[in-house]
């Protein structure tokens, strides 16, 4: 499963912190194969920006046939946005999010904004984030597509039969045998 975190939209700034001093990066979590063993990690931090572009991928291993992964998928991944410390302080959650991927049961892709909260309010801002995995949970995805066909005749034309050319050189002389 590819996850790719592509940026986030409007994201709330914290009290006491100007727009300058914002430097936020998230982190995300994906409970499989336990929430005691899930699976983290953390996109680098951009400055100066409530509306920052991380674009990073990360690849998670999933097991379809492990049977807690049905549950994951219910679950989701939950994504918290951070606002990165300074000497003395530690890093802070601005907001948090989560991706529900029920979805992947019949699609191979998802792209979403997910929104943002702040202690369970909605904060305005968004997260856009993206899934892919090579093939949908609940077998191949396939399409009906219904397109027009053009049948065209065959034309019959009359055989003409070219005699083959011969290619007359000056320069090379033809021998005969007697």
């Amino acid at each position: 499963m590819l996850l790719t975190i592509v940026r986030g939209i409007n994201l709330p700034v914290p009290g006491g912190i100007s727009l300058n001093d914002l430097e936020t990066s998230v982190r995300f979590e994906f409970a499989f194969p336990s929430l005691e063993e899930a699976q983290r990690d953390q996109t680098h931090s951009v400055k100066s920006s409530s509306s920052p572009d991380f674009g990073e991928q990360f690849v998670l291993q999933i097991k379809r046939g492990h049977r807690g992964f049905k549950r994951v998928l219910s679950k989701g991944i939950k994504f918290e946005i951070i606002q990165k410390g300074t000497l003395f302080r530690t890093d802070k959650v601005v907001g948090s999010a989560e991706l529900k991927l029920d979805s992947l049961e019949s699609e191979c892709a998802i792209r979403q904004l997910v929104e943002v909260f702040k202690r369970r309010t909605p904060s305005g801002g968004h997260l856009e984030v993206r899934v892919r995995i090579r093939e949908p949970l609940g077998g191949p995805q396939s399409q009906t597509v219904t397109e027009k066909w053009l049948v065209l005749d065959p034309l019959t034309l009359p055989l003409v039969v070219a005699s083959k050319p011969q290619i007359q050189d000056s320069t090379v002389k033809r021998v005969s045998s007697r």
